[in-house]
């Protein structure tokens, strides 16, 4: 039930990301905006009230018919607070179809049915195109809409596990929900410009490897690649690199790459990671500056797949579940370990060089406990290259 209350806390950003997350849209005429500001604020209020009391019902259980029935108050406020909202008229279709969703899981979880989703953004129909895009601007401009903060606890046994970046641990991703990763952080949430600038470029972009290929071959062709030491580690951020139009290493090819694919709809994930033949090495002596490497996780298709977001070579054979890395680069002759992953640096507690470098001290220490288990992955380049 923890990971179940730490997704409700971010219900009120991931109103904003629903329509992405449910990305079998169909383009039309852009609607008129009337009615999208309004609309945006009665829906992230009714999600605000949903999450806001989630902990409140929610039982510290396993999850059984008794703790579903628990639920069901909550469902019917967030239904009544729906059916109070006046959608504009391009989104009054896709609205009568979700309060019928919604409605229709509050009652098998009324009955008791352990199988009903509790997450009422689950099952969701798709909304059109063109007025998910409006409502999304709409939501990016309500103060309703921000986003909630995950409480801390309060002392004693809490069902909300807030994870404190340090030099020894780093916020948990959850590969069983997706769509969280829809969510941008604040390095990589794409400015209106920026914005404007990708659709003009790249879009459209299909939510496919053939999408990927496209995001990665516009990246080498638009930037430049300037090493600069580490100096930028989680310093930059989305904006400004494409505005400079100037990548400094893996950090930032893995930020952009990650960035543009949740713009287009596909959840993605920054992972950042350390050598494995780097801390041998060094817990032998022998090992210089640090070695890493940053990859991309993206959800396609139902499962999660792996790309080295600087080369473009990926893998569909990527097991999130463990952390081992079997892919050599320069220096690196072993593999890599994925230590922490995140939208950006800034999600993972990455600031700067030093901080990264104590991860990789900590990555050091910790390395002979650790359950080292090489996979085998095939890797292909991006676009078939």
């Amino acid at each position: 039930m923890a990971r179940i209350w730490l997704r409700a806390v971010v219900l009120v950003a991931a109103a904003a990301l629903l329509f992405v997350v449910l990305a079998a849209c169909s383009d039309g005429d852009v609607p008129s905006t009337r009615g999208y500001d309004d609309y945006a604020r009665a829906f992230c209020q009714a999600t605000a009230g949903f999450a806001a009391h989630y902990e409140e019902v929610t039982p510290r259980s396993p999850w059984d018919a008794v703790n579903a029935q628990r639920l069901v108050p909550l469902w019917d406020e967030f239904i009544r607070a729906l059916r109070a909202a006046d959608p504009p008229k391009d989104l009054a279709s896709w609205h009568r179809d979700y309060l019928t969703t919604l409605q229709e899981n509050a009652d098998r979880l009324r009955a008791g049915n352990v199988s009903a989703p509790y997450d009422p953004f689950d099952d969701a129909p798709a909304p059109p195109a063109a007025a998910w895009k409006l409502l999304t601007e709409a939501m990016q401009r309500a103060p309703e809409c921000q986003r909630t903060p995950v409480p801390s606890p309060a002392g004693g046994t809490t069902t909300v596990p807030v994870a404190t970046p340090t030099a020894t641990s780093a916020p948990a991703v959850d590969h069983s929900s997706p769509s969280l990763y829809l969510m941008a952080g604040t390095q990589s949430t794409l400015s209106p410009a920026t914005a404007a600038l990708v659709d003009a470029q790249l879009a459209p972009v299909s939510q496919d490897v053939a999408g990927l290929a496209r995001i990665h071959a516009w990246m080498v062709s638009y930037f430049r690649t300037e090493p600069d030491g580490g100096r930028s580690i989680g310093k930059t951020d989305v904006n400004g690199l494409v505005a400079s139009r100037t990548l400094t290493g893996c950090h930032d090819w893995a930020l952009v790459m990650t960035a543009l694919a949740r713009h287009f709809g596909v959840p993605a994930i920054m992972a950042d990671s350390a050598g494995i033949q780097w801390v041998e090495d060094y817990r032998a002596g022998r090992a210089g500056g640090d070695v890493g490497h940053v990859f991309g996780e993206f959800f396609l298709a139902g499962r999660w797949l792996l790309v080295d977001c600087t080369s473009g070579l990926y893998t569909l054979d990527y097991d999130p579940s463990n952390p081992v890395i079997p892919l050599s680069k320069g220096a690196e002759g072993k593999g890599f370990y994925a230590l922490f992953q995140g939208v950006d640096p800034a999600s993972y507690g990455v600031s700067d060089g030093q901080a990264l470098h104590a991860r990789f001290l900590d990555f050091a220490a910790r390395y002979p406990g650790l359950d080292i288990r090489f996979p085998t992955y095939s890797w292909q380049p991006l676009g078939g290259r």
